[in-house]
């Protein structure tokens, strides 16, 4: 039965992340008239990346000033992924994001960096160590971004 429940979540979580992305994706009366670059950073966005053909990491973001919220799921071929809330802030193209997610029954927390440019999201990665309980980067100067999801 566990081993349906995860399954059955991640698909949902799925559906609804792609339903949220699909509604954002319309600008509002008061959108269409904003300059094109604030109403890229305001409204929310959605991004994708698929890796081997099968694994694939679905992102969702808003954007509010420098408040930045959004869900992620990492979702690889015939394992348990992870599912959750993002949170964080925006400093000039970085977004600096706490990813609250729950991963095979377990709740975790992991500090997670993006660089935004364009219609491109580039995820950061380093070394992470573990401070009070949240898994943190050991050295932000050494992080590295690569992985590019695709704007969808």
């Amino acid at each position: 039965m566990k081993k349906l429940i995860l399954p059955t979540m991640l698909a949902l979580f799925s559906a609804s992340l792609l339903v949220s992305c699909k509604n954002n994706s319309e600008p509002k009366a008061e959108e269409a008239t904003a300059p094109t670059t604030e109403a890229a950073t305001s409204g929310g966005m959605c991004f994708l990346l698929v890796e081997n053909k099968v694994d694939s990491t679905k992102i969702s973001l808003k954007i509010n000033g420098d408040d930045v919220t959004g869900e992620m799921a990492w979702q690889p071929y015939q394992k348990d992924g992870a599912i959750g809330k993002l949170t964080g802030k925006r400093s000039g193209d970085t977004l600096k994001l706490l990813y609250d997610y729950t991963i095979e029954g377990s709740a975790q927390q992991e500090e997670t960096w993006f660089l935004l440019q364009g219609e491109k999201l580039s995820e950061g990665n380093g070394e992470l160590t573990e401070k009070k309980m949240v898994l943190v980067f050991k050295d932000t100067k050494k992080i590295k971004f690569d992985n590019t999801f695709t704007k969808v």
